[in-house]
């Protein structure tokens, strides 16, 4: 019994621990990404056309991760029907990186591990994805216009280039519903 609870005791001394855990002093935390919370609306142009669409960043994980679904839609053209878009982006602090990292996944089967940037005022938040050969490179821009409106820009280069990233999808989105 005395081994049980001794065992126990190391178990919540370790579970106790583990959560009083810091990042490195120069590493971003979620904090840095709070302008991003919320519920947006927005619209824009890609290759497809103009569409429209909304996104949601919200707290989860007992605040260790942040959640942004994504939703956005194109109308049918002659050529083509009305196409829809959506994506699952987990935000994270990454103790082994001493920064921020992203996981993205879609309907359209892309995987994306991004290293997360944000700039020295706040305002702009870059995702890059990481560098994988036979693949695209994508970079994800959110810029702060104001308190409740920023630009979002999706950006790729071709696969083992080094060239300038091109424009995939620009927008800009307005938040409809505040952070919690």
């Amino acid at each position: 019994m005395k081994r049980i609870i001794f065992s126990l005791s190391i178990l919540f001394a370790a579970w106790a621990f583990a959560g009083t855990a810091s990042r490195p002093a120069d590493a971003p935390g979620l904090g840095a990404l709070k302008f991003l919370e919320g519920k947006w609306m927005g619209e824009g142009s890609s290759e497809v056309g103009r569409g429209g669409g909304y996104a949601s960043f919200e707290e989860d994980l007992q605040g260790k991760a942040i959640v942004r679904r994504n939703h956005a839609e194109y109308p049918a053209t002659q050529g083509r029907p009305v196409y829809k878009h959506d994506d699952l982006m987990v935000i994270y602090v990454d103790p082994s990186a001493k920064g921020l990292r992203a996981f993205y996944t879609d309907n359209e089967g892309h995987v994306i591990h991004y290293a997360v940037n944000v700039s020295a005022d706040g305002d702009t938040i870059t995702f890059l994805a990481d560098r994988e050969a036979g693949a695209q490179q994508y970079r994800l821009t959110y810029s702060r216009l104001e308190e409740n409106k920023m630009t979002i820009l999706l950006e790729a280069r071709g696969a083992n280039q080094d060239a300038q990233f091109q424009k995939v999808v620009e927008g800009r989105m307005q938040r409809v519903l505040a952070r919690k």
